[in-house]
C-alpha cells in the first residue's frame, strides 16, 4: 500500500513540474524583443514592464543596442539625468548613447532591486564599466514610466555625483 502511495506522490511530483515548465515557456521573453507579451494575461503589467527595464539595461546600456532602442523607447521618450532634460527622442538618445559609452571598453549593469507598480518601474543598479583597464563600480538609480509597451520617460540619478 504503501508503495502505491509513494508512486501517488511522485506522479503529483511530476505533473507540478511539468506544469511549472509548461508556464514558463508559455511566460518567456519574445525572441524579438526579450520582452514578455502583455497579451499573456497571467503576468502582470507590472512583471512585463520589469522585463522591459532589464531588457533596457542588459541591451541598450550594456551593449549599446541602437536597434533595442529604436523598438522600445517611445518616439518622444525624455531622459532627464539628475533631474535636468538631455534627450527628448530616439535619435538624440542614441546619439547621447553613442558619446557616454565611447571612453568605456565595457559596460555591466547588476540589477540590485527593482519594483514596479503599474506602468512605473524604479531600479537601484550598479555600473560595472572599464575605463582605460580600471574597473570602475558606480551605484544608480532610476525610474522608467512605460506607456503603450514603450518606455516613455527615464530618470537616472547618481548619488556619487552629487556631493
Amino acid at each position: 500500500m504503501s508503495d502505491i502511495l509513494s508512486l501517488k506522490i511522485w506522479f503529483k511530483y511530476l505533473i507540478t513540474i511539468l506544469t511549472a515548465v509548461s508556464m514558463i515557456s508559455l511566460c518567456s521573453p519574445s525572441p524579438r524583443t526579450g520582452v514578455e507579451s502583455t497579451a499573456r494575461k497571467h503576468v502582470s503589467e507590472s512583471e512585463v514592464n520589469k522585463d522591459m527595464v532589464i531588457y533596457f539595461f542588459n541591451e541598450v546600456v550594456g551593449l549599446g543596442n541602437e536597434d533595442a532602442v529604436k523598438e522600445i523607447l517611445a518616439p518622444n521618450c525624455k531622459y532627464y539625468d539628475a533631474g535636468r532634460v538631455k534627450t527628448t527622442n530616439v535619435q538624440e538618445f542614441i546619439d547621447y548613447l553613442k558619446k557616454a559609452r565611447e571612453p568605456f571598453e565595457s559596460i555591466k549593469i547588476e540589477i540590485d532591486n527593482i519594483i514596479a507598480e503599474g506602468n512605473w518601474v524604479a531600479v537601484r543598479y550598479t555600473y560595472n564599466s572599464v575605463l582605460s583597464g580600471e574597473l570602475l563600480v558606480i551605484p544608480a538609480m532610476a525610474d522608467f514610466l512605460i506607456e503603450d509597451e514603450q518606455i516613455s520617460e527615464m530618470w537616472r540619478y547618481i548619488p556619487a555625483r552629487s556631493k
